[in-house]
């Protein structure tokens, strides 16, 4: 097996197990970062920031539950967790 099947795999493990209705969102969001983590991001190394306060122009801020940063402490992906029962549809 290679090694992004690997990866794939066990990410579909840790979130599948976590997978329940009545989960909280936050402990669906450790499962997430442990997913994220299998990809190479460490929460230790600061790499992985738990819902840090991002300036967006002079007033305004935005408080995302994740962003994962590069090596040069540039932001790379804003992750928004919910619950698995909520329903994340938009309607048009």
């Amino acid at each position: 097996m290679n090694n992004y099947s690997e990866k794939w795999d066990e990410i579909c493990f840790l979130l599948s197990e976590s997978i329940n209705q009545t989960l909280p969102e936050r402990e669906f969001e450790n499962q997430v970062v442990r997913a994220i983590e299998v990809l190479g991001w460490r929460e230790f190394k600061n790499e992985i920031k738990r819902q840090p306060i991002v300036q967006l122009g002079r007033e305004g801020t935005l408080r995302p539950d994740l962003i994962i940063y590069g090596n040069d402490n540039k932001s790379l992906i804003v992750v928004e967790v919910k619950r698995p029962s909520e329903d994340i549809k938009r309607i048009i």
